[in-house]
């Protein structure tokens, strides 16, 4: 039986994905129809982050390895998904960077949970957990293949905003797991676009058995689309452009610098979907494998047409399998 991963954004749950996102999209009923068994886990918030390690209050936890000795407030920003950026500092807006154009911007808001003070990765730009969430995802897909008939050469993964950047994260730390992922509107932080130690081009043939498809607004001002800083008030940090992410990707697959636009074929599959939606892939793969992104006119949350999404990315993923999926 196929599996599939859901990741849900900052301040969400699995459980709010399981029955908000996924099931709006179609993507849940999708999946079902084609049999696959599909898991949408709960990322750690402060308190949560703060449980799993036994401390019953983080805001008055010790602070001596925040903001170099400095106490600070600690404030709750919510549930999410360890990316590997914590302790980087220069991946957001702060207080000395507010000049010129970004005079008038408001610094970046900031904290740092628990698991972050004790692994010494307090940094200016941390918004989320520091708990190892690659191992949590390596556990449960070997709890689910002892239970289950999975079958490991065609795992697959997808998330929006946050779960979406852990999508990309994923397939740095794990190259040999997944066969295809489907981030929306969730591009990694700047310098990290092949994750932080290079992983994608050191893990270059494990990664060519991974297609992708990714879509993103393009009214997005949270994780913009062009890249560059967030220009939402007090959520100011760098991304990666999708054009630099869907090229990375096309270099790794040896494919064609130039796509096609492979809209009407998507649609040939997924008809529900909306006006506004392109799709291109980079031609000619030498991995056999595809790069698709899609644009739309939207927001960041928006979606590209309601049933659409959920379609599109199940017909994505329903054709790839791994030659040589994880043991």
């Amino acid at each position: 039986v196929p599996l599939m991963f859901w990741f849900h954004g900052q301040y969400g749950s699995g459980t709010d994905e399981a029955a908000g996102f996924t099931t709006s999209t179609g993507y849940r009923s999708c999946s079902h129809d084609h049999g696959w068994i599909s898991v949408f886990p709960m990322g750690l918030g402060l308190m949560s982050d703060a449980k799993a390690l036994n401390i019953s209050n983080p805001k008055t936890y010790n602070f001596s390895a925040y903001n170099n000795g400095q106490t600070a407030a600690i404030l709750d920003l919510g549930t999410g998904w360890n990316v590997g950026t914590g302790g980087d500092s220069k991946t957001c807006l702060t207080e000395s960077s507010q000049k010129g154009a970004f005079k008038d911007v408001s610094a970046t808001e900031y904290s740092c949970y628990a698991s972050c003070q004790i692994k010494g990765q307090c940094g200016r730009c941390n918004w989320s957990t520091c708990h190892d969430d690659i191992a949590f995802v390596k556990t449960m897909i070997s709890v689910l293949r002892r239970k289950y008939c999975i079958d490991m050469s065609r795992i697959y993964a997808g998330g929006q905003s946050n779960g979406g950047m852990f999508t990309h994260y994923l397939s740095q730390a794990l190259p040999g797991v997944f066969a295809a992922v489907n981030p929306i509107y969730g591009l990694p932080l700047t310098g990290y676009a092949a994750g932080r130690d290079g992983e994608l081009f050191r893990n270059q043939r494990l990664i060519a058995e991974t297609s992708i498809i990714e879509f993103h607004g393009r009214d997005d001002k949270i994780i913009p689309v062009a890249g560059g800083p967030s220009t939402l008030d007090q959520w100011s940090w760098y991304y990666t452009s999708l054009e630099e992410m869907t090229s990375l990707w096309a270099s790794l697959h040896g494919c064609q610098k130039e796509t096609r636009d492979v809209t009407n074929k998507i649609k040939k599959a997924c008809p529900h979907i909306a006006a506004n939606v392109e799709c291109w892939e980079h031609q000619k793969c030498g991995t056999k494998r595809r790069v698709v992104h899609c644009l739309y006119d939207g927001h960041h949350g928006d979606l590209p047409g309601q049933k659409f999404f959920g379609c599109a990315s199940v017909w994505f993923f329903n054709q790839f399998r791994r030659t040589s999926p994880v043991r």
